[in-house]
């Protein structure tokens, strides 16, 4: 159910592309949208909260919006400029959350590894944890 309603932003495509009846090609005219300003409209709350309560199917893995829902979600469209300035707070701030999450998972790995040696060198007898258990 989170999937659906998923956007992406594609440059180009190939000439006579066919989509398969799941995907939608959305163009937006750019005097008024930015495209990757919409992508990321589509995947706020409000937006996910529109499509979520508008999809059907006969199971939660199988479900589909209609076109008319995407025709009909009330969005914010601010103007372009203010538009690239959400854009760009969001990217930055996605990059720094990327940073922080590849830190994380190296600081894990690393207490990881620690804890495997101290464990080895508990059992091998290299450190005497005799007080510490007491």
């Amino acid at each position: 159910r989170e999937l659906v309603g998923s956007a992406a932003v594609v440059e180009s495509v190939r000439p006579r592309l066919l989509l398969c009846d799941k995907l939608y090609r959305l163009s937006v005219d750019s005097h008024n949208l930015i495209a990757a300003y919409l992508v990321i409209l589509l995947a706020s709350d409000a937006s996910r909260y529109q499509i979520e309560i508008e999809a059907t199917g006969a199971s939660d893995s199988m479900q589909n919006i209609a076109q008319e829902t995407l025709r009909s979600l009330v969005v914010a469209v601010p103007p372009l400029r203010e538009q690239l300035e959400i854009l760009v707070t969001v990217n930055r701030e996605t990059l720094r959350i990327d940073d922080l999450s590849t830190r994380i998972r190296a600081a894990i790995t690393h207490l990881h590894e620690l804890r495997t040696a101290l464990i080895s060198a508990a059992v091998t007898g290299k450190i005497d944890v005799r007080e510490a258990a007491q």
